[in-house]
């Protein structure tokens, strides 16, 4: 049973990862972005020409969730990553179903989540050594959303 859940899961995680890749960039037209456009070329995540990316409230909710959830983690002292892996999971999947952000805010964002999803699938395989590196991953990611995003 725990085998076809683990399996379940990882499935779920790659399908969101393709759908948050795709999906959001085929809904929302980005034409007369010029910041945008070298932003994205750039592949790397920067201020908005030094304010914080704007994002909307539901995503906002999912992150604040997220800090929480690896905040109990970190407090319990639990090295239960695929557990902490479904949890996040939940937040990140109705992070990714829920969008209706559009522009360079909605770009920015994607270069934050998307290191995230894959180290959130990361956390519920087998090797525990990488489980840890993908939870630090996470954590920091996490703590430099606030640098960011507003």
């Amino acid at each position: 049973m725990k085998k076809a859940v683990t399996k379940l899961a990882l499935v779920t995680t790659v399908a969101l990862i393709a759908f948050a890749a795709t999906s959001c960039n085929n809904r929302h037209s980005h034409s007369g972005h010029d910041n945008h456009e070298h932003h994205a070329k750039s592949k790397q995540l920067a201020l908005n020409d030094g304010r914080k990316w704007n994002v909307d409230d539901p995503t906002n909710a999912y992150v604040r969730k997220m800090q929480g959830i690896v905040e109990r983690f970190d407090s319990r002292g639990s090295s239960d990553y695929n557990m902490l892996a479904d949890s996040l999971r939940v937040q990140t999947t109705g992070m990714v179903v829920d969008c209706k952000m559009t522009g360079p805010d909605h770009d920015a964002l994607h270069l934050w989540l998307e290191p995230v999803l894959n180290d959130v699938q990361t956390l519920a395989g087998k090797d525990e050594a990488e489980a840890k590196k993908s939870y630090d991953h996470v954590k920091s990611s996490l703590v430099e959303y606030d640098t960011y995003f507003e």
